[in-house]
């Protein structure tokens, strides 16, 4: 059950991720409205992700193993996704 939930999580995740790229640049129309509306999205799946990592059973390594081989790649996707967002929300308040 655990790795159903897990593959399902890792779908939305790349989902939503290539939703949120497709907004750069945020010049487009509507783009940074849906940019912040996916950014919180994409946040709570970090926070649920990590939550999935902290909770990891310390008894059992070589489950421990495999979630993360599946869930590290997914936070790191989600925070790079959220630093570029906070870039580019940085710059354009600079540039106006």
């Amino acid at each position: 059950m655990m790795e159903e939930d897990l593959r399902a999580k890792r779908d939305r995740v790349i989902e939503c991720l290539r939703y949120f790229y497709d907004c750069f640049p945020l010049t487009k129309r509507g783009a940074r409205e849906r940019s912040e509306r996916l950014h919180t999205t994409l946040v709570a799946q970090l926070e649920d992700l990590k939550t999935v990592q902290r909770s990891l059973p310390k008894d059992e390594p070589e489950m421990s193993v495999l979630v993360m081989r599946l869930v590290s790649p997914l936070i790191e996707m989600l925070s790079a996704a959220s630093h570029r967002y906070t870039t580019e929300v940085k710059k354009s308040a600079v540039e106006k």
